[in-house]
């Protein structure tokens, strides 16, 4: 949903604020899996959404049109960063960045071959005070057999958060959310954020409070008015000051 404090234009004849790009990473075997990537480029002072966009705003929504028997998996994106404004938190992306979406193509391609992608992509792109809905249909190709990779996926796919290899536990009091994560107590963590993918469920805005006990990571976040205790919760725990972060699943 938007922000009531920004005022929303559609976008039918104007240039797009943001302008996105369709690329694949390299060749794929038949039956195989190519990372596919939408690369994102707002203007200075412009700014799009992560997955759960926080307060206000909305984040990408693709739709696929692939070869018969070709299939688009999730979106992965990178760890995000936060905006704060007239008390809503954003969570945003001010920079260039990339979705990646991994594609299985047909068993039945003909190695030499190119096969087709075509995707519409739809997001909402802001500055302080103006939010855009804009679009774009992309095309491109992917070819069927061996060949180099683009070395621009090395830095894409190291902007994601890296996933925790066990599950964390979270706990619901009537007015706070606590999160703890495996976290080694030997590790930095400078200005961390506790972003999550379930919507709806924290005060964005609220201050946040980490503290530690032994090996575990603990994260107090005061909850939304009316939310309900969901049976699993995950998101990214991003680690500050260009540090990356960690996806993560709390049961």
């Amino acid at each position: 949903w938007l922000s009531l404090a920004a005022a929303v234009i559609p976008a039918y004849a104007a240039p797009n604020h943001m302008r996105a790009s369709l690329l694949a990473e390299g060749p794929v075997q038949p039956g195989g899996t190519v990372t596919l990537a939408l690369l994102m480029q707002p203007e200075a002072g412009w700014h799009g959404y992560w997955s759960n966009p926080g307060d206000a705003g909305y984040g990408l929504n693709l739709t696929w049109t692939l070869p018969a028997g070709g299939s688009a998996g999730a979106m992965q994106f990178p760890v995000p960063q936060t905006l704060l404004i007239q008390g809503l938190m954003n969570h945003v992306y001010e920079h260039d960045y990339a979705v990646l979406v991994p594609v299985k193509v047909p068993a039945s391609a003909r190695p030499g071959t190119l096969l087709p992608v075509k995707v519409r992509a739809q997001w909402l792109v802001c500055t302080e005070t103006i939010c855009v809905p804009e679009r774009a249909d992309l095309e491109g190709a992917v070819t069927v057999g061996t060949g180099g990779k683009d070395a621009r996926f090395e830095g894409w796919r190291a902007s994601l958060p890296a996933p925790l290899d066990r599950n964390g536990a979270f706990a619901v009091s009537p007015t706070t959310l606590r999160v703890a994560l495996p976290f080694p107590a030997s590790a930095p963590l400078d200005a961390p954020h506790l972003f999550l993918s379930t919507e709806r469920l924290v005060d964005y805005a609220a201050p946040q409070r980490f503290f530690r006990n032994g090996d575990t990571l603990v994260v107090e976040v005061p909850l939304a008015k009316s939310s309900s205790p969901p049976a699993k919760v995950d998101g990214v725990l991003a680690m500050g000051r260009q540090a990356g972060g960690i996806a993560f699943a709390a049961m």
